[in-house]
């Protein structure tokens, strides 16, 4: 059986790895910026930092 509360925790650090933000950003009721960056364990789509992005 898929564990929906594992898999959403899992997709929000996934994500805030991706994004250089925090996990807690993404529930947060406010507007978080971030500056790009690619840390270790980032999906790579291409070699350039991204220009704008957003979740």
């Amino acid at each position: 059986m898929i564990d929906k509360a594992k898999c959403f925790t899992e997709t929000m650090r996934q994500l805030a790895l991706e994004y250089n933000a925090k996990p807690e950003d993404f529930t947060a009721n406010q507007v978080t910026a971030t500056t790009p960056a690619k840390p270790d364990g980032v999906r790579l789509y291409s070699h350039e930092l991204p220009f704008f992005q957003m979740a």
